[in-house]
């Protein structure tokens, strides 16, 4: 009998101390699990609470551009302007940013007075107006992106672009008015198949702009860009109709 108790009490014991560890362990465990979600969520709240981390992992840049432009014109300046300057405001965005070629697609609006002689579209001044037209440029090109040291950067880029345009009668123009081809009228409606035919929205254009990085979100510097008309290119015009720009980009 007192063997038997001497061995309960033993076998007793012996639980006693495995059960002791067991929820030992099962605390240290608990423990840790809650000081690694406590990092987790440390970690999360430092990440939002820093607007940056977030803005890097964002897969598109945007990008705004102001561009005085000579709209040149090698046609019969003496019944035409001579080159007028264009106002262009541009926004655009950057695809593939982290790619050796990136897509760089941009809107472009501006705006300029165009009259109708001898079979032609020719820009206007303000005083010899016939017809408004309001341009919206699609370019579509593929950019290399030249990163220099440090903070320095530079986009070269070439793609086609198409220009797309709502003309009507200028202000203070009367349907009814004296023009070119009998009225004003039907000067504009002879301007807008002249602009919409023979290629002459299509353009191609290049750039090249230098990026200086203020900051992480912020690059700011010059770009200069060439737009070509290939309608007047294929008829034999030259650089009649093309665009050449230099202005401030930013990109964010």
């Amino acid at each position: 009998m007192k063997k038997f108790f001497l061995i309960s009490s033993i076998i007793f014991t012996l639980s006693s101390i495995c059960f002791a560890q067991e929820t030992e362990a099962e605390v240290v465990n608990s423990e840790a699990v809650n000081e690694e979600v406590e990092n987790i969520s440390e970690t999360d709240k430092s990440e939002d609470e820093n607007p940056l981390s977030n803005w890097k992992s964002f897969p598109i840049d945007f990008f705004i551009t102001f561009e005085p432009s000579l709209l040149i014109n090698t046609g019969d300046v003496e019944n035409s302007a001579v080159s007028p300057i264009i106002y262009p405001l541009s926004f655009g965005a950057v695809f593939f940013r982290d790619k050796f070629i990136s897509f760089q697609p941009r809107l472009s609006f501006f705006a300029n007075y165009y009259i109708w002689y001898d079979g032609k579209a020719y820009p206007a001044e303000i005083e010899n107006r016939t017809a408004a037209v309001f341009s919206f440029m699609l370019d579509l090109p593929a950019v290399y992106t030249l990163n220099l040291k440090g903070k320095h950067h530079m986009d070269f880029a070439l793609g086609p672009a198409f220009n797309f345009r709502i003309i009507t009668l200028a202000n203070g123009v009367d349907s009814d008015d004296a023009g070119y081809e009998d009225t004003a009228d039907n000067d504009v409606s002879e301007i807008r198949d002249y602009l919409w035919g023979g290629g002459n929205f299509f353009y191609l254009t290049t750039y090249t702009s230098y990026l200086y990085s203020v900051s992480d979100r912020l690059q700011l510097g010059p770009e200069f860009r060439f737009s070509a008309c290939c309608g007047q290119l294929f008829s034999g015009n030259g650089l009649d109709s093309a665009i050449l720009s230099f202005g401030v980009k930013a990109k964010f």
